[in-house]
């Protein structure tokens, strides 16, 4: 499919989920609350994003944009060079009657380079007011109060898909607190994931760190 084709077909995308978003607009007090899954091409690769409709349209509208940012990005840098492969997924790590946790995960390769680059962020929006959650709002701490968690067991570290689990021993020391999070229910209760992209405390061939802290109490 050519660049020319993929601006048109995401065009017609936004008609579309504008004409969805009119067709609740009227009623701001609507129940439906609802993540859909939306596809389109680049290239060859099929990539993914994620429709948040919320019991709000004014928070609908402004989590939808805020997530159109992130494929803009995308589409800017895959139209900026030739023999670009890039490829966009998300998935839906949390939600509850307020919150809605998303992680986006990009893939870039460029022609000849010795391997991709994976660009990881982990959003929480308030389906209330359709705002971007930090970090903070769930768990202050500092890269040495997180290191101490990590050395003690108490935060559990993974990487690759996020299912390989890995020791202190196998990164380095932390040494700034990621913005980039997500929330997960597990069997043994609610933990705060922060996210790591390659480099930062591993090798590449380590994938992605995915640092696991159990959710505060109250």
């Amino acid at each position: 499919m050519s660049r020319i084709h993929f601006k048109i077909l995401t065009l017609f995308a936004v008609v579309i989920l504008c004409l969805s978003a009119t067709a609740f607009a009227a009623d701001k007090t609507t129940d439906v609350s609802e993540v859909s899954h939306a596809e389109f091409y680049l290239g060859n690769e099929k990539s993914e994003y994620p429709f948040v409709r919320t019991a709000d349209f004014d928070a609908s509208y402004k989590i939808n944009r805020d997530i159109e940012n992130y494929l803009a990005d995308m589409r800017a840098a895959f139209d900026s060079a030739a023999n670009v492969t890039s490829k966009f997924e998300y998935k839906l790590c949390y939600e509850d009657s307020k919150t809605v946790s998303l992680t986006f995960n990009e893939y870039r390769y460029y022609d000849r380079a010795a391997h991709g680059d994976y660009k990881i962020h982990g959003v929480v929006y308030n389906k209330e007011t359709g705002d971007k959650v930090p970090l903070e709002n769930y768990l202050k701490i500092t890269p040495q109060q997180l290191q101490e968690l990590i050395d003690n067991n108490t935060a559990k570290v993974y990487g690759g898909d996020g299912n390989a689990l890995l020791s202190a021993s196998d990164i380095n020391k932390i040494k700034y607190i990621s913005a980039d999070y997500y929330l997960t229910n597990r069997p043994d209760g609610m933990y705060i994931g922060i996210i790591y992209p390659p480099y930062e405390l591993a090798p590449w061939s380590t994938g992605i760190i995915n640092i696991l802290v159990p959710m505060p109490k109250g």
